[in-house]
């Protein structure tokens, strides 16, 4: 197979086509990823967005998933990743004010973008107040998951938290999964 060069798109990290009996990568890379979610579904015959989360070489990547028809059948998947700190890069802007920080959490609470670039390491180090909360009881991180719990349970509003001397709005929201996705 010959991919397209993608060199000159920055965010986009490899194309793959997966077939039932091969993986090809745009950058060569050897890694078999049939029993990964977004592909088993694109085989079933639904795109897939797959991500952000961190592969297993420790890349931050976000997987976009379809099936490729010949013939009428499924003959693979194309898949293409991209650079999963994209996100971080489209909410760069949302600020109260001139502080603030905006910041995305998955159906499972764990951090995956956030607005300001110094604070890169909630997303690196998977960020989860509810994870920590389990550690230890602490206060500041009860108020912060109590509110991120109403948007992870489909609420929408907002509330507020006091860290570091200052008091701290947090408006939340859920957005609804991608087209074809879960």
């Amino acid at each position: 197979m010959v991919f397209p060069n993608v060199s000159s798109r920055s965010e986009i990290l490899r194309m793959v086509y997966v077939s039932s009996d091969s993986v090809t990568a745009s950058d060569g890379r050897e890694r078999d990823i049939k029993d990964r979610q977004d592909i088993k579904t694109a085989f079933a015959g639904q795109g897939f967005v797959y991500g952000p989360y961190f592969n297993e070489a420790n890349e931050y990547i976000v997987c976009y998933s379809a099936p490729v028809y010949q013939n009428g059948s499924i003959a693979g998947v194309l898949c293409i990743e991209k650079d999963g700190y994209i996100f971080s890069s489209i909410i760069q802007g949302l600020q109260f004010v001139d502080s603030g920080e905006a910041y995305m959490i998955n159906a499972e609470g764990t951090d995956i973008a956030v607005s300001r670039r110094e604070h890169v390491e909630w997303v690196d180090s998977r960020y989860n107040a509810e994870k920590i909360l389990e550690e230890k009881e602490d206060p500041v991180t009860r108020s912060i998951i109590e509110l991120e719990r109403n948007g992870l349970d489909g609420k929408s509003g907002r509330g507020t938290y006091c860290w570091e001397d200052g008091l701290c709005y947090l408006f939340y929201a859920p957005s609804p999964p991608p087209a074809g996705c879960c």
